[in-house]
């Protein structure tokens, strides 16, 4: 009994999407039909353009491909705790959270930063990463991950 409401739930579903493919063919073509020729025209001439750029994006991607992973220097990447040679790619080069050296405020609170929080983070060893921020954007912090210090 419940393998043919099984086959049932599965020719259904097959039919629905049968359907919405067969709408969606339909619904194409009208609006196909009631494009000008013009508007037609620039449409082929989008789509060859947008085909020769993804052909010069994917030669340029294999012409500057040495097969090797591009280094932490090579990449650009701004990790100073690892040294540059590291794979762009391994885990430490990778940015894992919101390290804010200089937080910015919100518009309009009073006063200096008085609240100090630490967050422990797997990119950067040595210990926790600290920062103060204003009493007002202390639960901000602490959605993030960030905790009291």
């Amino acid at each position: 009994m419940a393998d043919t409401a099984q086959k049932a739930a599965e020719k259904a579903a097959a039919d629905a999407h049968a359907a919405e493919i067969k709408a969606q063919e339909t619904s194409d073509s009208a609006e196909a039909g009631e494009r000008s020729a013009a508007e037609k025209k620039a449409d082929d001439a989008e789509q060859k353009a947008d085909d020769a750029r993804a052909r010069a994006a994917e030669a340029d991607a294999k012409a500057s491909s040495s097969g090797e992973l591009d280094t932490v220097a090579s990449a650009g990447i701004v990790a100073p705790h690892v040294d540059p040679a590291t794979p762009a790619s391994d885990v430490l080069a990778l940015k894992r959270g919101n390290d804010p050296a200089n937080p910015q405020p919100l518009p309009g609170l009073q006063g200096e930063p008085t609240v100090r929080l630490t967050r422990t983070t797997p990119d950067k060893p040595g210990g926790p990463v600290e920062t103060m921020v204003h009493e007002a954007m202390v639960g901000d912090y602490l959605r993030a991950g960030w905790s009291r210090g």
